[in-house]
């Protein structure tokens, strides 16, 4: 049987929202969760135009709003300690206008 991802029970699912400024003069953003987590061969092309692993996906989403972060002087990040161990996205973007 192939190892495949599998969600936590309704009662035990997580999502977290940090926000803190940085001594940077930015502000970051951090959405972590403890779902089906990512695996390791798709973290470095999870913001490329076009990739998706859902059957109906377009793989525009991660990649616009990578795209946005970057256009706002910021940047868009993952890290996952891959399947079944969740996931953290992290927008960082500057106080002030660009």
């Amino acid at each position: 049987m192939p190892n495949t991802p599998s969600r936590p029970a309704a009662a035990d699912r997580r999502i977290q929202l940090q926000l803190a400024p940085l001594a940077s003069g930015r502000v970051q953003f951090v959405v972590s969760d403890n779902g089906v987590g990512i695996p390791p061969e798709n973290l470095n092309r999870i913001f490329s135009l076009g990739f998706t692993t859902r059957r109906d996906g377009h793989g525009f989403g991660l990649h616009t709003g990578a795209l946005a972060a970057r256009e706002l002087g910021g940047s868009l990040a993952v890290h996952s300690d891959g399947p079944n161990r969740g996931a953290m996205f992290t927008l960082e973007l500057p106080a002030a206008p660009a």
